[in-house]
C-alpha cells in the first residue's frame, strides 16, 4: 500500500513539474516577446522622426 501512494505521488510531482516547466517557458517567451515588440516600436518611432 505504502508502494502504491508513492507511485501516485511520483506521478503527481512528474505532472507538476511538467506544468512548471510549461509555465517557465510561457513567462520567458512573453518577456522576450514584449521585449521584441517595445525594441520594433520604439526602433520604427525612431525611424519616422
Amino acid at each position: 500500500m505504502g508502494k502504491y501512494s508513492f507511485q501516485g505521488r511520483k506521478k503527481a510531482v512528474e505532472t507538476f513539474t511538467t506544468r512548471q516547466r510549461l509555465g517557465i517557458l510561457v513567462a520567458v517567451g512573453g518577456i522576450l516577446g514584449g521585449l521584441l515588440l517595445l525594441w520594433m516600436l520604439g526602433y520604427l518611432h525612431l525611424d519616422v522622426h
